[in-house]
């Protein structure tokens, strides 16, 4: 039985991808259209040369139709599929006129479903000499995804290929790899230009020069405009010594410029700790799976150094596991508290996460956000509001309150489709919102970590009064 894995935001290693994970338990074989229907053939029809990845396809095509948050049409998305299968033999330069689409509205589902498979089977009988059949499946997926997301306006649906779907299996679990180290987004405010978000201290592109806010126009001389993040993350990663040129426009820099990078091996811990003075600070780029155990190290180790009070910064973290938001919250409320509750509004359902039982901390708390702190960012900061344990301090939070769910699919790909909404302690949806802080101090996210690192400075400052009135 396959695990199925739902996200929240995740800003990571190389790339800052906004989603949000906990695992779920799928039995999708024995619901709604049987197997059977599926591949039923008439006695004029051709045989399915190998009906695994035909198979593959309807599974995931019964997940979005079942799963996804919203009710999807099941005719657009073999359309999409057709399509995802037509542009991809196009880009390969293979003649597809003789390709048609014989979905049709009036059709019955069962009709159009066959009249999908045979269409299908056409493909492999013309071109499964020159590919292998894995690449017109994740074509295929890659088409359904496309249209959710222009349908939906909904980005964080996509269908993943093996190598993309190992990358980010790589990032959410700390795994090294090769890269160059940095966390992107597309920026909104720029027409979704691929923008650094920040360059990770020590990695290659830290020592390069790359600095936040520079946009990346090029990637080995290829434009990065309409580039996906996971085919961004892909083209800039590669073998270890080997380089990756980028060309980097920069504010207040008249004219582009290029800078060559080499590639290695790439680990990254989710957080890191200091203490500043007696106030303890904890930068947490990432929930990721080592997220639980790093947070309770750095704990003990700012209590032993004396901390008084504490920083928690969230800035440019784009989310990850839930669960890992739930385990960093359950240090600061009491047990069975609701951390976040994950509803499902077409289904009715909802299903609530509650805390675990650790020591609670009671030190004075600060936890600090901006514009990229996103999903399980948002879990986290909304639940520490809402139960008023800590003091939010910067900008408004990115906005992204949906949660979504990975399918593995055979081949060693993956399909990621939005699922549900997670909802704050006092039922807040959050999604397109964001979450505004108590403290609002805006700061252009270049600054951080610097001596204009003013958000920083305004959350040290609070707890210091916060701790003289003791």
């Amino acid at each position: 039985m396959k695990k199925r894995v739902n996200l929240s935001i995740i800003a990571l290693l190389v790339v800052a991808i906004f989603i949000t994970i906990s695992y779920v338990n799928p039995a999708f074989a024995s619901r709604a259209i049987k197997p059977e229907v599926l591949l039923a053939k008439s006695d004029s029809d051709d045989e399915y040369r190998n009906e695994a990845g035909i198979r593959e396809i309807y599974k995931v095509l019964q997940i979005l139709r079942d799963e996804y948050i919203s009710e999807v049409d099941t005719n657009s998305l073999m359309r999409g599929a057709l399509k995802g299968i037509k542009d991809y033999l196009k880009l390969k330069r293979q003649d597809v006129s003789g390709l048609k689409d014989p979905i049709l509205d009036e059709r019955t589902p069962e009709a159009n479903l066959r009249a999908f498979g045979k269409e299908y089977n056409k493909i492999l009988m013309i071109y499964g000499g020159e590919f292998n059949e894995q690449v017109i499946v994740d074509a295929a997926l890659k088409g359904m995804a496309k249209v959710i997301q222009k349908t939906y306006d909904d980005p964080y649906t996509v269908a993943m290929d093996k190598k993309e779907f190992h990358i980010l299996q790589e990032q959410l679990n700390s795994r090294g790899f090769s890269g160059i180290g940095i966390f992107m987004e597309m920026d909104r405010k720029a027409k979704k230009k691929l923008m650094v978000v920040e360059p990770i201290e020590g990695t290659p592109a830290y020592k390069a020069g790359l600095k936040p806010g520079d946009y990346i126009l090029r990637i080995n001389g290829v434009s990065t405009r309409g580039m996906s993040m996971d085919s961004a993350s892909s083209r800039i990663r590669g073998a270890i010594g080997s380089e990756v040129i980028l060309t980097i426009r920069r504010r207040n820099v008249k004219s582009p410029f290029d800078v060559k990078i080499k590639r290695k091996n790439i680990v990254v811990s989710s957080l890191k700790q200091k203490l500043i003075g007696n106030i303890g600070y904890i930068r947490l780029r990432f929930f990721g799976q080592t997220t639980k155990g790093e947070f309770e190290n750095a704990l003990i180790k700012l209590h032993r150094g004396g901390a008084k009070a504490l920083v928690l910064d969230l800035r440019n973290n784009g989310g990850g596991y839930i669960r890992a938001a739930v385990y960093v919250c359950s240090h600061f409320v009491d047990p069975e508290t609701v951390i976040t509750s994950v509803v499902n509004y077409r289904k009715g359902n909802r299903d609530a996460n509650k805390s675990y039982d650790y020591n609670r901390e009671t030190l004075p708390l600060v936890i600090l956000v901006n514009e990229y702190s996103a999903s399980a960012s948002e879990i986290t900061a909304g639940c520490m509001q809402d139960l008023g344990k800590g003091v939010l301090i910067g900008a408004k939070t990115f906005g992204k309150g949906s949660v979504q769910t990975i399918y593995p699919v055979k081949g060693g790909g993956a399909i990621k489709y939005t699922s549900a909404h997670y909802l704050t302690p006092k039922g807040r949806d959050i999604n397109k919102k964001g979450i505004n802080p108590d403290i609002k101090v805006k700061m252009d996210p270049i600054y951080m970590g610097g001596k204009k690192d003013i958000q920083l400075q305004k959350a040290l400052r609070y707890l210091k009064r916060k701790m003289s009135r003791k």
